[in-house]
């Protein structure tokens, strides 16, 4: 049951029913993501990036951001999106893939993705050649 795995990792990472235990949290949230749970995967994702009950890690970060990003997090495919387009953390920067992972979060309704894609778009057709 990954969405009781999921629920268990966020009473500790809240600190919510039980005493706050990000390592727990941590835990729990890995043996949810670990079978596909996007929301476990998005919350890694950010405690890898915190460096909240593990680890400060943006390569794992980035990766646990890009699966729940393909798995359709609206939240993940903006903040993959900003990876690909700064580049770095292992990351090759690739602006028209950062743009693609920005259209998808757009789709959902992400005003700030929308104005990041639209902007990508602009600089991208400026570097097309004449």
């Amino acid at each position: 049951m990954t969405h009781a795995q999921y629920v268990y990792g966020k009473m500790y990472d809240d600190g919510q029913f039980v005493e706050k235990d990000p390592a727990e949290a941590h835990r729990w949230f890995l043996r949810a993501a670990n079978q596909g749970h996007v929301q476990a995967e998005l919350a890694l994702a950010n405690q890898f990036l915190d460096g909240r009950g593990t680890a400060r890690d943006n390569v794992q970060a980035f990766n646990w951001y890009k699966k729940a990003a393909e798995g359709g997090d609206m939240t993940a495919q903006y903040v993959a999106g900003s990876f690909y387009e700064r580049g770095g953390d292992g990351v090759e920067g690739n602006l028209n893939v950062a743009r693609a992972y920005y259209a998808a979060a757009t789709a959902q309704g992400d005003p700030a993705a929308k104005l990041k894609y639209l902007q990508l778009s602009t600089e991208l057709e400026h570097q097309k050649p004449q």
